[in-house]
């Protein structure tokens, strides 16, 4: 047999799939150049590969770069076959006839979300690698869209449900946050730094407070975080005179916690009421008489010591004396204002026999205290810079008229508004009566508020 016999003989065997590797094929279409064919035996048909038949196989049936069959010698197939390992497979399919994947070829095939074709997929994209599009929850961050993606629904971790990082605002309590509502309303619980809303943040919590001056000042307008008020126990400056923590009268302090304005001026006997008096206090129209001084009629009747001219005195006609005059408890103005009259040796230590131990002369002290305190000394005449003070200065050997009185005004810091009373004291020091007539006082703002 021939070779052009056993070639035919091998192709009928085999049909499509079995020539042998080299055997001439002929194109199946008439005029076809597929694969850069050409006819070079002029029938009309063309070689898959621009190869060459010497034995004219005249139309035999195809076999070569079909499907299944060996490639042509340059390693071509028919209808886009892929030549794989000698063989022409179907270009869908892996080594050994594998299908392969379709993902990157630009096309959305059927199990595809997306697909943006080679080198466009990838899985910091809006289309994956997998040819999914990307979503929150998919455990790949999408640039520019996600922060994080942890791949799971767990809204307290590092990572929140809307792939976010945490953060004050996200409306979820992250660690380190007393809230998270998710909002920026300072009015509500939850403030839009994450700290739960309190008294004292500066911050009016709607339904809750009434105002919030951000400090613990219990004499102005706001009072842990309430508008201040009549009754609600602590002073108002400038506003109230008392405040008892009640709306009653009679106790004290009056239901509109303001007194009576105006002073004292211990005209009457009842003036006195309320006050206790130690030593010679007592109400004065004037002055007595001391061995080497007049006695001086004062302008008014006014609240005194005599200067020590209470009998008995000693064999030398001389006397000393510690007394005191105390007020009933009052609401204590923030100045205390009062007029002085003085008639004495001044107070400040000398040294009369030249190193001796110094000498203190009629001291004075005017005292208070609020209800439940220390007496707080606010002026001392022999201590601290009130002996500026006019009565602390002493008045002998001239004449001082009996209305020749001082204005006195004395700041009562942080007691000023509280519950107290005040209380003014004379010591004479020494037993020197020879002209001393006695310290006064008069018009004194500190009406009882009842």
């Amino acid at each position: 047999m021939g070779k052009r016999a056993l070639g035919l003989a091998a192709g009928l065997a085999v049909g499509s799939g079995a020539c042998a590797l080299g055997e001439p094929v002929r194109d199946r279409d008439s005029g076809s150049a597929e694969f850069g064919g050409v006819d070079d035996d002029d029938d009309g048909r063309s070689f898959i590969d621009g190869s060459s038949s010497s034995d004219g196989t005249g139309g035999a049936p195809a076999c070569e770069g079909e499907l299944g069959c060996a490639c042509s010698p340059l390693g071509k197939c028919y209808d886009a076959l892929r030549c794989e390992d000698g063989v022409c497979v179907d270009p869908g399919a892996g080594p050994g006839g594998d299908p392969l994947p379709s993902c990157g070829n630009g096309v959305v095939d059927p199990g595809e979300g997306c697909d943006e074709g080679a080198g466009h997929n990838a899985d910091d994209r809006a289309c994956t690698s997998s040819c999914t599009p990307a979503y929150c929850g998919d455990g790949k961050v999408f640039a520019g869209v996600e922060a994080c993606d942890d791949g799971n629904d767990d809204d307290t971790d590092a990572c929140s449900n809307v792939c976010a990082a945490p953060g004050c605002g996200d409306g979820i309590v992250d660690p380190g946050e007393a809230c998270d509502d998710g909002n920026d309303d300072d009015t509500d619980a939850c403030l839009p730094s994450c700290i739960a809303a309190r008294c004292g943040d500066t911050f009016v919590q709607a339904g809750v407070e009434s105002c919030d001056d951000g400090n613990d000042d219990d004499t102005d307008a706001c009072v842990a975080c309430m508008a201040a008020r009549c009754g609600d126990g602590h002073v108002q400056t400038g506003v109230e005179d008392c405040d008892d923590g009640n709306m009653s009268g009679g106790d004290g302090c009056p239901a509109v916690c303001a007194c009576a304005a105006g002073t004292v001026g211990f005209d009457d006997d009842g003036d006195l009421d309320g006050w206790t008096l130690e030593g010679s206090w007592h109400l004065y129209d004037a002055t007595p008489v001391a061995p080497d001084q007049a006695a001086v009629t004062l302008s008014s009747r006014t609240l005194g010591n005599d200067g020590n001219r209470v009998e008995p005195y000693d064999a030398l006609g001389k006397q000393t004396e510690s007394s005191a005059a105390t007020s009933p408890t009052v609401s204590l103005p923030a100045v205390l204002q009062f007029r002085s009259w003085n008639f004495d040796e001044a107070t400040y230590l000398y040294d009369p026999g030249g190193g001796a131990p110094p000498y203190a002369l009629d001291a004075k002290r005017v005292l208070v205290r609020a209800v439940g305190g220390d007496w707080v000394a606010v002026v001392d005449c022999l201590d601290g810079p009130n002996q500026s003070m006019p009565f602390c200065q002493g008045y002998y050997g001239t004449e001082r008229a009996g209305d020749a009185f001082d204005d006195i005004a004395i700041d009562l810091g942080a007691l000023g508004g509280q519950q107290g009373q005040v209380r003014f004291e004379y010591s004479t020091g020494d037993a020197e009566v020879g002209f001393e007539l006695g310290w006064y006082v008069d018009e004194l703002n500190l009406l009882p508020c009842e």
